[in-house]
């Protein structure tokens, strides 16, 4: 076969992440990922010292068979991960990886109930905002989203608060309820609601309406890993390479008011009704998990989804530890294997099943 110059470039905006068995290609410009076998990864990492087609063609056939080579460049052109150049060069840079964010809070979550006054919320939201935080979970106990919402919801429209999730218990929504809620609310972009039988469908044009399989709205059912959470955006990616991809900058008031990292864990940092959200992130405690990426955590270090994944550490499997005493143990609702490259239900594996005891979730993972 007469040689060619041809050299492969990976697109920039096309990251590769090795796990155990597998990896994956994430293209954080169009917020998808593809699974590829770890030589494939091989194959794409080395880029940087062997770009010739040809060349790399020639290695590849001295270990496997050069239809099976063919068929990866196939695959990967035709997905547009990469493109192939008559010339060799550096016109295209690699994305920088690092992350930074001028919020002193991005994220945050509300459990609104019997304990959280309208304008203890409005009070709340307002330092929220100064703390120049983006997007708001809001979760309803109980029958308070059909008793308050109308009070709530407008405390958002003035602030710099642009995203709006909303976690309902079901009752018998009038026709075109959502539709018109989102007309009147244009923050919102996702509504989930909890029923643990089927309800009908219900649609918006503004948001998506998800139904989730609790019969109530409830803490205990954080920290669900699934592919249906994962992110593979650039904000995302990046920031998991670096922080906790669920904690960082994230600040919580649950049910009865206590301020924590997530209305899951157990322990607070003070009361909404006596301390101030800005008090609280002083505290050096509170901001301990931030920096806790997945590359810090067991087995989830080896897993080719770290950086797209959410975390957990409200509820872990409770086998490890660090030096400082945290918790990097995997998280204790994912079912996903990295070192089979598959996913079961994570409340029937035996080795789980203390931990589940020790948390109080035998009653939840029998439904």
């Amino acid at each position: 076969m007469k040689k060619t110059n041809k050299y492969i470039y990976l697109f920039s905006c096309c990251f590769l992440v090795q796990g155990s068995t597998q990896s994956i290609i994430c293209d954080v410009q169009r917020k998808n990922y593809e699974i590829i076998p770890n030589t494939l990864f091989e194959i794409l990492n080395n880029l940087t010292t062997e770009r010739n087609l040809d060349n790399l063609r020639k290695a590849y056939s001295d270990i496997e068979d050069l239809e099976v080579f063919d068929s990866y460049i196939e695959f990967l052109l035709e997905e547009e991960f990469i493109f192939i150049d008559d010339s060799l060069h550096d016109r295209f840079p690699t994305i920088d990886l690092s992350y930074d964010s001028p919020n002193l809070i991005s994220n945050a979550i509300f459990e609104i109930g019997g304990n959280t006054s309208v304008e203890l919320l409005r009070k709340n939201v307002k330092l929220l905002d100064k703390m120049r935080c983006e997007s708001v979970e809001l979760r309803f106990h109980d029958h308070y989203f059909e008793k308050d919402y109308e009070n709530v919801l407008p405390i958002f429209q003035s602030t710099g608060i642009r995203s709006i999730r909303l976690i309902i218990n079901y009752f018998d929504f009038p026709l075109n309820f959502f539709k018109d809620l989102g007309r009147k609310y244009k923050r919102i972009r996702e509504l989930y609601v909890c029923a643990d039988t089927k309800i009908q469908e219900y649609e918006s044009p503004y948001f998506p309406v998800i139904q989730l399989a609790h019969k109530k709205v409830s803490s205990i059912f954080c920290g669900c890993i699934s592919d249906f959470y994962f992110s593979p955006e650039l904000k995302n990616f990046t920031e998991s390479h670096h922080y906790n991809s669920c904690l960082h900058k994230k600040i919580a008031i649950d049910v009865s008011g206590n301020i924590k990292n997530c209305p899951s864990m157990s322990q607070a940092f003070g009361n909404i009704k006596n301390t101030t959200l800005e008090t609280t992130l002083q505290d050096p405690d509170f901001k301990k998990y931030w920096n806790l990426s997945k590359d810090k955590i067991e087995v989830c270090k080896d897993c080719e989804f770290r950086y797209i994944c959410t975390d957990c550490r409200a509820y872990t499997e409770r086998t490890s530890s660090n030096n400082d005493g945290l918790d990097i143990s995997k998280p204790l609702k994912c079912g996903y294997n990295p070192y089979t490259g598959e996913w079961d239900e994570w409340s029937k594996n035996p080795i789980k099943q203390k931990a589940i005891e020790y948390y109080g979730l035998s009653e939840f993972v029998e439904k």
